[in-house]
């Protein structure tokens, strides 16, 4: 790395290369070098221009501009422009966002793919996508079909409820790619072996 030089598998000569190397991680280097668990002398090949880029939750004024990038580049891809309304945007800015970029795009595209009309609600974000968490302080201020003083029946199932929008969510996304569990599954922003587990315990069929 240093000399700018490669050796290929079973050559005897060494090659000219002129490349820029980008490493990327989500742990503290330096740490890991005083614990003993980073080579030191890699660190300091590879640590030339550092750029910290903090998770997307200390980051919430980029969500806008992330938002329409994606959106743009589905609409590009597929045809159909999608937008949020304000209480999406909402929304999507009290989420913690532990998976980062990458769940906001999984969320994004399950959105746009389910949604009916051309401006997403944030009732349809927590419909399609499990943004739930981020709006349960709301709901104590909505008026529930269960009031205060009244009991919960058997027929009123969390687990129940749960299941029945997994069925219908997936049952969309297979009928959206035609059958096809892998591309459900990439809709879904899931992994494929999870997918046709679900549909095997749910009883669906994929064509």
């Amino acid at each position: 790395m240093q000399e700018r030089e490669i050796r290929r598998v079973g050559a005897r000569h060494l090659i000219k290369v002129d490349v820029r190397i980008l490493c990327a991680t989500n742990r503290n280097l330096e740490e890991m070098v005083e614990q003993g668990a980073f080579r030191l002398d890699l660190y300091y090949r590879i640590k030339g221009l550092t750029v910290n880029l903090p998770p997307l939750r200390d980051r919430k004024g980029d969500l806008e501009i992330l938002c329409d990038h994606i959106l743009t580049q589905l609409a590009e891809a597929h045809g159909r422009k999608l937008s949020l309304a304000d209480d999406a945007q909402d929304l999507l800015k009290r989420y913690r966002w532990p998976g980062n970029v990458r769940e906001l795009e999984n969320v994004l595209r399950s959105v746009y793919f389910f949604a009916q009309g051309e401006c997403v609600t944030a009732d349809e974000l927590c419909t399609y996508t499990l943004l739930r968490e981020a709006k349960s302080h709301d709901m104590n201020q909505r008026d529930l079909s269960i009031g205060d003083d009244e009991p919960i029946g058997q027929d009123f199932s969390l687990a129940e409820a749960k299941k029945a929008l997994e069925i219908k969510c997936i049952r969309k996304a297979l009928q959206q790619t035609g059958g096809n569990i892998t591309k459900a599954a990439e809709l879904l922003g899931m992994k494929r072996p999870r997918l046709s587990q679900k549909i095997k315990e749910f009883g669906l069929k994929a064509q």
